[in-house]
């Protein structure tokens, strides 16, 4: 599952209840965190959403390097 945005979570439950349920189900979450909002998006995102064996986080800089992050995402989990 490849989770993207550019904000952290303000609604609803936390994002670490919901990772951790689809983990237990099975499942292997990347993330793509975009840092034009909010420039610390990446930490957010390791402590809260990316979770299972092999999770990886690609680090998007800005809205322009959004493609070359997921060729970036794609060539690791393929190699």
């Amino acid at each position: 599952m490849d989770i993207s945005g550019d904000r952290s979570n303000n609604n609803g439950r936390r994002a670490s209840l919901a990772r951790d349920e689809e983990v237990d189900a099975g499942f292997i979450i990347n993330g793509l965190p975009i840092l034009t909002e909010e420039p610390a998006l990446d930490r957010y995102f390791r402590e809260e959403v990316i979770g299972g064996p092999g999770a990886l986080l690609v680090v998007v800089e800005n809205l322009e390097s959004f493609s070359t992050a997921i060729v970036k995402k794609l060539l690791v989990e393929i190699s």
